[in-house]
C-alpha cells in the first residue's frame, strides 16, 4: 500500500532527474591530452563559449598532466627564458601553458566570487611557475608574464579591493 502512494511521486521525480541531468561536472573530451589541446579547451570554454565549468576542468587537467614538468622547467631557470628568436620559447611550452591556465583558472574563480580558490591558483602560479610568459599577439615584441599579473591580483585580494 505504501508503495502505491509513493510511486506516483517518485517515478515522475526520477524521470525529471533523468531528463534534466543529475548534476555533477560537465562532460568534456580532452582530445589527445596534449598541452596545446588542453590550453585550447581552457581558452575556448572560458572566452568563446562562456562555459567556465568546462574551462576549469581543462585547466585542472593541464596542471595535473603537465604541472610537474612545468615546475621542473621553472626550477631550472634563474630568469625569464630567452625569447629571441621567438621559436626558442617552444622548449618552455609546458611552463608557459601551465602558467596561462592557472592565471585563467584564478580569473574564473575570482569572477565567481571564490576568492580562496582564486588566491590558491594565483599563488601556485607565483610560487611554482613564475617564469611563464606569452608573446602578445598584436605586439610581437612584448611578452606577457602571467605571474606578474597574478601578484597584482593577490595584492588586490589581500587588500579587499576585488
Amino acid at each position: 500500500m505504501k508503495f502505491r502512494l509513493i510511486s506516483p511521486i517518485v517515478i515522475p521525480l526520477c524521470m525529471m532527474a533523468l531528463v534534466m541531468g543529475c548534476g555533477g561536472p560537465p562532460s568534456v573530451n580532452f582530445g589527445d591530452g596534449s598541452v596545446g589541446n588542453l590550453v585550447w579547451g581552457v581558452t575556448h570554454n572560458a572566452y568563446e563559449t562562456q562555459e567556465p565549468d568546462k574551462a576549469l576542468l581543462f585547466a585542472d587537467r593541464a596542471v595535473e598532466v603537465y604541472g610537474e614538468e612545468a615546475r621542473t622547467i621553472n626550477a631550472s631557470l634563474s630568469e625569464y627564458p630567452p625569447t629571441d628568436p621567438p621559436e626558442s620559447v617552444y622548449k618552455y611550452k609546458p611552463l608557459n601553458e601551465v602558467g596561462f591556465v592557472l592565471y585563467t583558472k584564478g580569473t574564473i574563480l575570482l569572477e565567481r566570487g571564490d576568492k580562496e580558490g582564486a588566491a590558491a591558483a594565483f599563488q601556485s602560479l607565483v610560487d611554482d611557475y613564475h617564469y611563464a610568459q606569452f608573446q602578445v599577439w598584436d605586439k610581437p615584441e612584448e611578452w606577457w608574464k602571467p605571474a606578474e599579473e597574478a601578484k597584482k591580483r593577490l595584492a588586490e585580494l589581500e587588500s579587499g579591493d576585488s
